[in-house]
């Protein structure tokens, strides 16, 4: 069975607080991609095996597993360049970033994540489903 293909979405920009944050598919590096993929089995497998209460969600940092995701996935601009990937800023500053983000932003980060997960082809079950679990408890 042929899959589905997906063109990425053009480029989206976040700014705030002096800072610029880019994600564009087509420069992500493997190494982004591999994090963001393995973010979202996570997720998945956390919604394989429901947790016994909220409190373990949040110890293992399952209800943000979005902003880790998009952590992943965006890219500093500074002076119209964008930054190399680094790990270690994107799991502590990037994050940050978005997770203080004002919430008009919210449907631009969760367009970023479908569109990284559709277009990559990888896990897009699990998107799916993560998609389907966060609506039914909307």
């Amino acid at each position: 069975m042929l899959e589905e293909q997906h063109n990425p979405i053009e480029a989206k920009v976040f700014i705030h607080s002096g800072k610029t944050y880019k994600y564009n598919f087509n420069l992500l590096t493997v190494e982004q991609a591999e994090l963001a993929r393995e973010a979202g089995e996570f997720k998945y497998n956390q919604l394989q095996n429901e947790p016994e209460n909220f409190r373990q969600v949040i110890k293992s940092r399952g209800a943000e597993w979005l902003s880790i995701v998009l952590s992943y996935l965006l890219r500093e601009v500074k002076n119209d360049i964008l930054q190399p990937f680094n790990k270690d800023k994107a799991e502590s500053e990037v994050e940050a970033f978005i997770k203080n983000l004002p919430i008009s932003y919210l449907n631009d980060l969760r367009e970023c994540a479908t569109d990284f997960f559709q277009v990559s082809g990888k896990n897009l079950l699990s998107w799916r489903t993560c998609k389907a679990k966060r609506s039914a408890t909307e």
